[in-house]
């Protein structure tokens, strides 16, 4: 549910491109809350919640990035969740590669095929 809303508050940016009102109070309150929304989601995507909401995850930061992606993700690399002391399995090179597509996903679903990627890392060991 909590997802749901936030697709829709986010993607309300965009259908009412005209209605300035709109776009401000979104823009506003992106402004305060963004990027500690951006580390939450990240950090779901850390091994925090199970892989089968990753899609959600994705799509609300992709709705996200379409707004401010340099700002959010410049940012990004400060989530919590991608802080030393990291999981074992985890390495820089995979946070990066995580960033990187953050920084040039061209479509919503590359997005989530990194951030599926990234959550797997995370799996428990049998």
């Amino acid at each position: 549910i909590v997802v749901d809303f936030l697709c829709e508050f986010v993607g309300a940016y965009h259908k009412h491109c005209t209605d300035a009102v709109v776009r401000g109070t979104i823009q506003a309150i992106l402004e305060s809350y963004g990027v500690p929304l951006v580390h939450s989601l990240l950090s779901a995507v850390a091994g925090g919640l199970p892989s089968f909401m990753i899609p959600d995850i994705s799509t609300v930061m992709w709705h996200l990035l379409t707004i401010a992606r340099d700002h959010f993700v410049s940012n990004a690399r400060a989530a919590p969740g991608l802080q030393p002391p990291l999981d074992p399995r985890v390495s820089g090179a995979d946070i990066e590669r995580l960033l990187h597509a953050m920084a040039t996903a061209k479509r919503k679903e590359d997005l989530r095929d990194e951030f599926r990627a990234f959550s797997r890392l995370f799996a428990p060991i049998d």
